[in-house]
């Protein structure tokens, strides 16, 4: 169906059933400067009006990880924020810090999460959506994850993310408040 002559305001009123205001940016950031349980704010985002800031809580990956799984379980899709210049295949759609074996070929060891945030190494520069994962024993192997840029890359504009991406190269998830602990809400 096609629809016409549609103002943002028409399409939020006729097709968002979410309340936008109760979620909130979870970000994992283990940098020098950056403590778990404790709100930062960015300043000069792409995707940010103007000089407004973007707010975030600062987690541990787990808690990312977690959060994701309790709403995935829910049945509503997570976006994040993530690196995914390095370590990838976009024509497969594989996401996986094993596709290379820099450490065993080149004698290169890799950078840790923290080293590369710290360095500017990585940075989050992609935004794609959690729409599935795979659990085994109630431990996630794999995630499902749908690419903002489309199908024309990629396994029908999905990508396949090991957990051990997860780990190191998501960045920021948007996660509603319902699922917070209380000491995360505090």
């Amino acid at each position: 169906m096609i629809y016409k002559n549609m103002t943002p305001i028409d399409f939020r009123n006729r097709f968002l059933t979410l309340n936008l205001n109760n979620f909130v940016s979870i970000g994992n950031l283990p940098m020098y400067n950056k403590e778990y349980y404790k709100v930062y704010s960015k300043k000069y985002l792409g995707n940010i009006y103007k000089s407004s800031y973007a707010n975030f809580l600062n987690l541990p990956i787990e808690d990312l990880r977690q959060l994701t799984i309790k709403q995935l379980k829910d049945g509503i899709p997570v976006w994040m924020g993530a690196h995914i210049l390095k370590l990838r295949d976009k024509k497969s759609g594989i996401l996986d810090i094993r596709l290379y074996n820099y450490k065993e070929t080149l004698n290169f060891k890799p950078l840790t999460k923290k080293e590369s945030l710290d360095l500017h190494d990585i940075e989050m520069h992609h935004a794609m959506t959690f729409c599935g994962v795979h659990l085994v024993e109630n431990k996630p192997i794999r995630w499902k994850v749908e690419d903002s840029y489309g199908d024309k890359e990629k396994e029908n504009g999905y990508y396949i993310m090991n957990d051990n991406f997860f780990n190191e190269f998501v960045l920021n998830v948007i996660i509603d408040k319902k699922y917070l602990s209380k000491e995360q809400m505090e």
